[in-house]
């Protein structure tokens, strides 16, 4: 409706004004009152505001009364302290309307928003893109806390779900990398920090910014930057230090700390195998609730991951490649992993099970 509303004619907006408020006011019909919402956000001034702040209360409204209030351009404060008045769950549609000002109060808001599980990937690449990370991380003023949030914000983006990661259509994305790890021996070496940047060094090793457009040598010089910073006797000592936190926040320290370790030991390994080496990347506990992922590195010599396309579902892709299976001729292993998304028959994955080490594996993610 909200489409539609937009498009028509109005010859006579005092009128149209009049009739909108008196809908927001009296309609009882959802239809008219959604009506009502958008003339009024369309056509009437910041005198309208409270009014449509109480409507933003009622199941189904919430959209359209922020789209008006965004239409009636009213203060980032508006938004923030409606904020207060909704469920967690519904934090989403405000956080999408303040990302998409060009405003200091929203950017400062956004860079302070806490970001966990329940940040989406497109939302952190949103929030990247409103506050201008990579010119926040490429000031030499730039403190210890943005480092971190803009850790934070790149680890959401390099989730995948069932489409390419955030991360590849984030433009600034090599800059922020660039601009994050030259300056991430400015962090202290607390858990937190340690893990954002080994979730910085999974990905840059074997996650999907792998696929960006790296100028040569780039991203390896990053990620061995990296690996020598934790493994400095500061940062390495930092998961053994639970036994300094009371003993509520022992067993989170504890979990996480215990994450790194098996992670750190996965991701500074340098051996390489003659065939193919798989690593098991589990995701920061803190940030995502997934269980673990697979990547494969590239295989040398290998037929095992196709190097073509763009990154996709390996059942939708165009003409003869559609339905390509890892078994038949023709689909060699590139220098770098590609990501193709789709189930074990999508890429002709073998019918194994694969399990992390450790006598009780908590995830079975493909069936025998």
């Amino acid at each position: 409706m909200h489409h539609y509303l937009a498009r028509l004619p109005l010859t006579n907006e005092s009128a149209a004004l009049a009739l909108g408020r008196q809908l927001v006011r009296t309609a009882s019909d959802p239809t008219a009152l959604g009506a009502g919402i958008h003339l009024v956000g369309r056509l009437g001034g910041l005198e309208d505001v409270p009014q449509l702040i109480t409507l933003a209360l009622l199941q189904g409204f919430l959209r359209p009364v922020v789209a008006a209030l965004s239409g009636l351009r009213c203060d980032t404060e508006v938004l923030i302290r409606l904020m207060d008045l909704l469920d967690p769950q519904d934090h989403g549609v405000v956080i999408d309307a303040l990302a998409s000002r060009n405003d200091p109060a929203a950017r400062r808001w956004l860079l302070n928003l806490p970001v966990g599980p329940g940040t989406s990937s497109s939302r952190a690449r949103h929030i990247a893109v409103s506050v201008r990370l990579a010119d926040l991380l490429q000031a030499e003023s730039v403190d210890a806390f943005v480092l971190a949030q803009g850790g934070r914000l790149l680890t959401r983006m390099v989730l995948e779900t069932n489409s390419p990661a955030e991360v590849l259509g984030y433009g600034p994305a090599i800059a922020v990398y660039e601009a994050l790890v030259r300056r991430a021996d400015r962090l202290p070496p607390t858990l937190d920090h340690h893990a954002i940047l080994l979730s910085l060094v999974l990905d840059l090793s074997s996650g999907a910014s792998v696929l960006l457009d790296w100028p040569p040598g780039l991203r390896e010089e990053l990620l061995e930057r990296l690996e020598r910073l934790l493994v400095t006797p500061a940062w390495a000592a930092v998961p053994d230090g639970g036994h300094r936190h009371r003993d509520r926040d022992r067993y989170r320290y504890r979990y996480r700390a215990d994450w790194i370790r098996r992670m750190r030991r996965e991701s500074l390994d340098r051996t390489t195998p003659n065939g193919l080496r798989i690593h098991v990347v589990e995701h920061d506990p803190r940030l995502c609730v997934a269980g673990p992922a697979v990547h494969c590195s590239a295989v040398p010599g290998g037929g095992l991951l196709a190097a073509f396309g763009s990154p996709g579902h390996a059942d939708s892709a165009p003409g003869p490649e559609r339905g390509r299976r890892l078994d038949r001729p023709g689909l060699r292993a590139p220098c770098h992993p590609r990501a193709v998304h789709g189930g074990a028959r999508a890429v002709g994955l073998p019918r194994r099970r694969l399990r992390p080490p450790g006598p009780e594996p908590a995830h079975s993610p493909w069936p025998e």
